[in-house]
């Protein structure tokens, strides 16, 4: 299980695991903007926040 703390960095896919959802959905909904766009690591994988 994943700590939602503020601090804490996720990856899609433990966002995905947490929430249910599928990554393609997680992007998908980035896509049409039902969430906010969310930050890029350096290497440009999504590192989402609670």
């Amino acid at each position: 299980m994943y700590s939602w703390g503020m601090e804490t960095n996720f990856s899609i896919q433990q966002v995905a695991q947490q929430t249910g959802l599928s990554s393609d959905t997680l992007r998908y909904y980035e896509r049409i903007g039902l969430i906010e766009p969310v930050r890029r690591a350096p290497n440009g994988h999504r590192r989402y926040s609670q």
